[in-house]
């Protein structure tokens, strides 16, 4: 999962690159092409086509188009704001994720994630800045990319053990390929004239790290694994860094820490709630 979280980053560094002259649409419609093609192409050959199917019909919608809309909101934002700027905003789907779950799929949440929740946000906000020095928009599109992002983890939650991996990611890919088809003759700009190899690499990273958290999920249940993306923040500093010379602003480092505790702390309860044992029956008498 680690080195899927890399990859992200170095796939979201030329998605930074390219997106100062290509449409997000257009980035996140030919990513999701690739992926498709190629998750399609291997859930076919071990699952049989039917595997593909998008059943039930209206969570499939709600994932597939909430997961290309955030990550395209993400690649939009970074448009306007550094790499681990936009990286740490929008990690705040975790705490989302708690917050919205109670009321579309019944989870119970408790006070401890309630709080942690409202750690998250804080980080938020003071990354936000309220006033908005700099680059607002590109902060809210990032923000909005989180929220996005969490009604996909909402419907992963949902639709889990309904599907083999390969072809959740591949019916997820479907819809993005879909929807913005019809967008794709008004956004269009040839990928070859002066990205050719920018977008090579970023599809090639974007399916491989695709391909790691297939592999990552064969191995440990999703509360073991889920703590590790936000190293995902880690890589994008890093790398920030290295190829843009940029670094997050002293308020920023602050607002990282709250969203990465806050989300650190609500996977491992998580994980906990998981394991714990189901309450017992009292024997009927």
């Amino acid at each position: 999962m680690t080195a899927a979280m890399a990859l992200f980053v170095v796939k979201d560094t030329f998605a930074k690159i390219i997106v100062q002259d290509v449409s997000p649409a257009q980035i996140i419609w030919m990513q999701q092409t690739a992926v498709f093609a190629i998750m399609a192409a291997a859930t076919m050959v071990k699952h049989g086509w039917l595997a593909l199917r998008p059943t039930p019909i209206g969570w499939q919608t709600l994932r597939g188009i909430t997961c290309f809309a955030g990550i395209g909101g993400l690649y939009w934002s970074l448009y306007f704001i550094p790499l681990a700027d936009a990286t740490a905003v929008a990690s705040v789907a975790p705490a989302v994720v708690a917050l919205l779950s109670p009321f579309m799929i019944k989870e119970r949440i408790g006070l401890r994630r309630v709080i942690a929740v409202l750690i998250g946000f804080a980080g938020v906000l003071i990354i936000l800045k309220p006033g908005f020095g700099g680059r607002s928009e590109g902060y809210l599109i990032a923000l909005g990319s989180g929220v996005l992002m969490a009604l996909f983890y909402i419907g992963n939650r949902r639709l889990a053990g309904l599907h083999p991996p390969l072809a959740t990611i591949a019916q997820n890919a479907l819809f993005g390929v879909v929807v913005l088809a019809p967008v794709m003759p008004f956004v269009w700009v040839d990928p070859l004239a002066g990205h050719a190899g920018d977008f090579a690499a970023f599809l090639a990273f974007s399916v491989t790290g695709q391909s790691l958290i297939v592999t990552a999920f064969l191995f440990a249940p999703a509360f073991v694994i889920a703590p590790y993306q936000y190293t995902h923040i880690v890589f994008a500093i890093i790398v920030g860094y290295l190829v843009f010379a940029t670094l997050p602003e002293a308020t920023v480092w602050i607002g990282i820490a709250l969203i990465t505790g806050s989300g650190v702390y609500i996977a491992l309860r998580e994980a906990k709630v998981a394991e714990a044992p189901p309450p017992s029956t009292p024997p009927v008498s």
